[in-house]
């Protein structure tokens, strides 16, 4: 399966600015790249990640490294993902 966006809501005090920052920062050298960070609730922020450029496809394996990344500095609440519907696209990372 190729993922298009990735939703993880996490517990953090740090928000806004410094919350993506450190996203950013987490996910530099992966396919993702952090897109939206937005408030979901006292201490709960909600991040969007979507594919570092426009084209890339990337796999659910991908999406576990990100996870995997994220959990070792805050706490993960609920991850969501969107399929990507573009089939003809090759894989880059799996």
């Amino acid at each position: 399966m190729f993922v298009d966006t990735t939703c993880i809501e996490i517990d953090s005090k740090v928000g806004g600015d410094a919350l993506a920052a450190a996203l950013r920062e987490l996910t530099a050298d992966g396919p993702f790249i952090v897109s939206a960070v937005e408030d979901a609730g006292p201490g709960r922020h909600r991040c969007r990640f979507g594919p570092k450029r426009s084209g890339l496809v990337v796999g659910y394996r991908s999406v576990i490294e990100l996870q995997y990344r994220i959990d070792r500095h805050f706490n993960i609440v609920s991850v969501e993902h969107q399929p990507s519907r573009t089939a003809h696209k090759e894989p880059i990372l799996s």
